[in-house]
């Protein structure tokens, strides 16, 4: 939603779907691995890999990517009706993200808030910045480059707040890596569409 608003509904939006799709698939399914593999101290190797595979076959995340890439790969158009469900629900997610945010930090433990911070800003300032230069290294486009940077601008996602619950994984200090970085994205996101 911010980069329709901010870049027009048109081409950004285009990219920055298809931003999405190349980059969620691994980031997710890495994130996934490494949080299963995190909860199997003292586990082998072999056992690991089969606990691995064995909970990925049941995962909602994996299972909606596969779906997706498959419906999509397998270029049948979906039917108007599911099409249209499938676009409101879209069209709510921001405001449902917003308020699981809410919902989830209300009445929570933070921990490492010196350390949550640095990370933010990582995430605001650093990772931006550096893909403004990949951009301009690379030559991108204006479309290009404006979408990559605010994309790698934007604040921690809420389902990291899910996975750490779900994982047990430094849910105090993930809780608070995201109430920073969605406050400091107020200014920062501010900053990078003037910038780009």
């Amino acid at each position: 939603p911010f980069i329709e608003v901010v870049l027009g509904p048109e081409e950004p939006v285009r990219l920055a779907v298809a931003m999405i799709a190349a980059v969620a698939p691994v980031t997710v399914g890495l994130v996934l691995v490494l949080l299963e593999l995190y909860g199997l101290e003292g586990v082998s190797a072999g056992r690991a890999i089969l606990d691995v595979l064995r909970k990925f076959s049941r995962n909602p995340l994996i299972i909606s990517l596969a779906l997706g890439v498959a419906v999509s790969l397998s270029g049948v158009g979906l039917p108007l009706f599911l099409g249209k469900t499938l676009e409101l629900l879209g069209g709510a997610a921001a405001p449902v993200a917003l308020f699981s945010l809410g919902v989830f930090l209300y009445g929570r433990r933070f921990g490492g808030l010196t350390q949550a911070a640095a990370l933010a800003s990582l995430r605001l300032l650093f990772l931006p910045a550096l893909t403004f230069l990949f951009a301009w290294w690379w030559d991108l486009g204006p479309a290009a480059r404006e979408v990559a940077v605010l994309m790698n601008g934007t604040p921690i996602a809420v389902n990291m707040l899910v996975l750490s619950a779900r994982y047990r994984f430094f849910e105090g200090k993930i809780a608070a890596l995201i109430l920073i970085s969605t406050l400091g994205a107020l200014f920062t996101m501010n900053l990078w569409v003037f910038l780009v």
